[in-house]
């Protein structure tokens, strides 16, 4: 059988924090802790810029130098190369009201 908590409950098991102590509080966390604890952001919070309303996610090294041109050069080789979509319903020419 579930048992709901209330609000109150949830509360006694909390314990208090005293603000004064909020730097050595920081101290006190792991690298992993402090990660964790900066990623907590809210995406919908209009205030911050788009930039930093989330964390960055990527631990991948760049894998080489961007280069603008090659990268359009080989989006246009791949779009040559690539079949059109076909059409569902063929055109017939027709003009309306007829």
């Amino acid at each position: 059988m579930t048992r709901f908590v209330s609000s109150s409950e949830q509360m006694e098991d909390v314990p208090e924090v005293d603000l004064d102590n909020l730097d050595d509080l920081l101290n006190a966390l792991s690298t992993e802790e402090l990660e964790e604890l900066n990623g907590d952001f809210d995406p919908d919070n209009s205030l911050l810029p788009p930039s930093q309303r989330c964390k960055d996610q990527t631990s991948k090294m760049p894998s080489g130098p961007f280069s603008r041109q090659k990268l359009l050069s080989f989006l246009e080789e791949k779009a040559k190369h690539e079949k059109d979509w076909e059409n569902t319903v063929p055109y017939s020419k027709e003009t309306k009201g007829e």
